[in-house]
């Protein structure tokens, strides 16, 4: 007769049930925020409006049907990925408390999230190593010690998906000067420069164009190989060289008309 072995069924359930409120609570160890959130009732989606400012520079978002934008940057289209994901990023901030009586030195850099009809859903004052949550009055009723401050530039860029208008080197026909009495053509060696940097036009650092003084801008007419014309301006301020297009033939240049792009060298 083979020999009988006892059955385990019944013990592997006892072991399982014994092990159980250690397993909850391992669980709640690894998705507990170790800490204090600063907005622990903070519903992204309803977020419409971002405020950010610092010392005097500041930039607003707003959420619109199709997407987001910057109204304070002519209304250049937002890049939704990124802005979606510092709202998610402040609804995860987290830190130990501080005493809210102290009075920081520093300036913070300060954040304002309303909602579509304005209410403020929230305020947070950002400095090294330190996040504040406050009311519409300045008043701090929280202030917590944190790892890492999210990342909040202030130039417009980065928070938009705006692009210059393409033009490839090998598309460009033929360019004229404009800005004097009459239309002259450029030489070879020059509007082989002018299409290299049209080429490379970027919006890392774009500004809005009506914030540029043209009155001394050089001015180029450029005839595409598809028989398009393009109207450039070109202009420096800072150091930087910046080109504004016009075009009655391209919608994509007519759309971005309202933005000057950072050249990468000066024009000829």
């Amino acid at each position: 007769m083979a020999p009988a072995y006892p059955r385990s069924g019944g013990r592997g359930v006892a072991y399982a049930v014994a092990a159980l409120p250690f397993l909850v609570l391992g669980l709640l160890f690894l998705f507990h925020d170790r800490g204090t959130n600063l907005f622990p009732d903070l519903e992204p989606a309803a977020v419409a409006h971002i405020e950010l400012s610092h010392r005097g520079s500041g930039l607003r978002l707003e959420r619109r049907e199709d997407g987001w934008i910057l109204p304070s940057a002519a209304n250049a289209p937002g890049d939704t990925a990124r802005i979606e994901r510092l709202l998610l990023a402040l609804t995860h901030i987290a830190g130990e408390p501080l005493a809210t009586e102290d009075t920081p030195r520093t300036a913070p850099l300060t954040v304002i999230l309303r909602d579509s009809g304005g209410k403020i859903l929230g305020i947070a004052a950002f400095r090294n190593g330190e996040a504040a949550r406050l009311i519409s009055d300045g008043t701090v009723i929280s202030r917590l010690s944190i790892a890492q401050l999210p990342a909040l530039p202030l130039w417009p860029s980065a928070w938009s998906s705006l692009e210059p208008p393409a033009i490839p080197r090998d598309s460009v026909r033929q360019i004229w000067l404009t800005g004097g009495a009459a239309p002259m053509a450029m030489n070879a060696a020059d509007t082989a420069t002018v299409a290299n940097i049209l080429s490379r036009l970027s919006a890392q650092n774009f500004v809005i164009a009506d914030d540029l003084d043209w009155q001394d801008a050089r001015q180029l007419r450029v005839q595409l190989t598809d028989g398009a014309m393009v109207d450039v301006q070109a202009v420096q301020q800072d150091d930087r060289w910046f080109v504004r297009l016009s075009s009655d033939a391209r919608a994509d240049i007519r759309a971005a008309s309202a933005f000057a792009f950072a050249a990468p060298e000066p024009l000829p």
